[in-house]
Formats: structure tokens, sequence, C-alpha cells
């Protein structure tokens, strides 16, 4: 539709030139469906890795970190960047999920807003790492439902997206080639 391509192209913008990305709107815009495909366009004409993460109640700060680490390469006993010198996009689905600890704040939150703020994290030794050459690209819905809202602290990092509900005209587009495809298929 003609949403989607509007917003694909800012997102491969906003890849192209580093700059992290939040998408919001309400649940079936098409979101996720959104950045995927412009994450794996910019990926066919230059070299990414990408990091896909979707967030749940349960998810913990130590999860989230052990999985960027892991798919990233450690250039210095301090320094981690994309493997083989590819620049890397972090996707975190369902950003605002994760409960809230005892004091109110989020810990995987906290932890992507340190990283966002300062270009790093520490180890489970408390040792700094540096991390070069990412983007970060987050995708939520609106709170409730189990979705918190996210603090300002973290949201202030973000160039924020808003969604719009799809359109009738975009509705019938996307269910009629879905109904002719499967009909062409079969006849």
């Amino acid at each position: 539709t003609k949403d989607t391509v509007r917003f694909s192209w800012f997102v491969r913008e906003c890849l192209n030139h580093s700059f992290p990305l939040f998408f919001t709107g309400v649940t079936g815009v098409g979101k996720s469906i959104i950045i995927n495909s412009a994450i794996q366009e910019t990926k066919e004409s230059q070299p990414y890795e990408d990091i896909f993460l979707s967030f749940s109640s349960q998810t913990k700060a130590s999860q989230v970190q052990m999985q960027v680490e892991e798919k990233l390469e450690k250039r210095r006993k301090n320094l981690l960047t994309g493997p083989g010198g590819k620049k890397v996009v972090i996707f975190i689905d369902d950003v605002n999920m994760p409960d809230n600890d005892e004091y109110g704040s989020q810990m995987p939150i906290e932890l992507l807003r340190q990283f966002l703020e300062l270009k790093g994290i520490y180890d489970k030794q408390l040792y700094w790492k540096d991390i070069e050459g990412t983007t970060t690209i987050c995708a939520a819905a609106p709170p409730g439902g189990g979705r918190k809202a996210l603090s300002m602290r973290f949201t202030r990092h973000l160039h924020m997206i808003c969604l719009p509900k799809t359109s009738e005209e975009s509705l019938e587009h996307i269910f009629k080639s879905i109904i002719d495809g499967f009909l062409i298929e079969e006849g």
C-alpha cells in the first residue's frame, strides 16, 4: 500500500544514516512487517547483520544482553562490533512488554537506554564494553493489555513514528490481493 511504501522508505533512510527509530501504532497496522522488509531491502545493497528480538513480560535484561553480545564480534577486550566489519541493526518488537520491577523500572528497557545513551554496556564483571556500528529499531503498540508505558528517558533517544490505522482502501487492496493469489493458485 502507499503507507507501507512511505514508511519502508523512512526505515531505510534511518538505517542508512544510523538513526535509532521507534514505530508505534495500534495492533495490525504492519509495524513489524514494514520494518522487517525494509531491513531485508537494505541488506541487499549494504552489508548488514540483523539481530531480531521480541520482548515479552518475562524478558530479562541479561537475556537481551546475551542475545546481542553473541551476535557481535569482539575487536578488543572492551570493543564489540558487527561481524566482519558489517553494520548491525537491532530490531526489538513489542519493546514495551517487559514487566516492571519493584522500583517501577523495566530492566531490559534500561539496558537499551544505557546502550543508546552511552554506546555500550557493562558485562557481568562490571567491565565497560563499547559497541560500535549498530542501529536500534523498536516497535510497540500503545500501552494497555499487558503493554507498559515507556519512560521518556528511553524514548528520547529514538525518532518516533506513529503509524495510522489502515484505511478501508488499503484493507480492500490487501485482502483482494490475498484472495486473487489464492484463487489463481487453485484455478
